[in-house]
């Protein structure tokens, strides 16, 4: 699972080798992949290539869950 406070963000874009799936559980996500930005909600599931530059933000005013699932493991 993972958590992002209000204003939290990944870092910067990133990339690696893989692939990448999600569900939003609770909340809501600003979702950037290459050249595209996402506004995911409660319910939105998402999925992308890792290779490709990536990174998020949480503009909202609640904690956001989302179940992230990366293959092969990053961590």
């Amino acid at each position: 699972m993972n958590v992002v406070e209000p204003g939290g963000a990944s870092e910067d874009l990133i990339r690696h080798n893989g692939q990448e799936f999600g569900l939003v559980l609770e909340g809501e996500l600003q979702l950037i992949v290459a050249d595209e930005t996402y506004e995911i909600r409660v319910g939105d599931a998402f999925s992308f290539d890792s290779d490709r530059p990536h990174g998020y933000r949480n503009l909202g005013k609640v904690t956001t869950r989302i179940l992230w699932i990366n293959t092969p493991p990053t961590f």
